[in-house]
């Protein structure tokens, strides 16, 4: 009897360490899936950080691409400036010097003309 006794309580015994180890394997299931959906989670935050700041460093580049377009179109624009201005200042002298050479030759032939009257008489 005693020795039935003794092993119906290893019996329950070894159930009761079956079970415990039962329900610590769920236990660790359950803590190893909760890992894993909070990785997956972190995983889908930090792909769309990603996303994120790739779309902001395109934008970025744009933006610079525009800045730099933008420089290079007042480049040309102050350039031609330049020259257009540095062809009416051409100009400009051109046509004062040319008034200057007009001035002188009617000077020229009033005083020319003055000389002649005054000789006639």
């Amino acid at each position: 009897l005693i020795q039935s006794l003794v092993r119906s309580r290893q019996s329950y015994m070894e159930l009761l360490r079956r079970r415990q180890a039962r329900e610590d394997g769920i236990e660790r299931m359950k803590h190893f899936s909760a890992t894993l959906i909070q990785s997956a989670a972190r995983a889908r935050k930090c792909s769309k950080e990603v996303s994120r700041l790739r779309h902001e460093r395109y934008r970025a580049r744009q933006r610079g691409a525009v800045l730099l377009q933008a420089a290079v179109r007042m480049h040309i624009v102050k350039s031609e400036y330049f020259k257009i201005k540095s062809a009416a200042t051409t100009a400009n002298n051109a046509a004062v010097k040319v008034q200057a050479f007009v001035r002188r030759a009617l000077i020229r032939h009033e005083l020319a003309a003055f000389t002649l009257a005054a000789s006639a008489i």
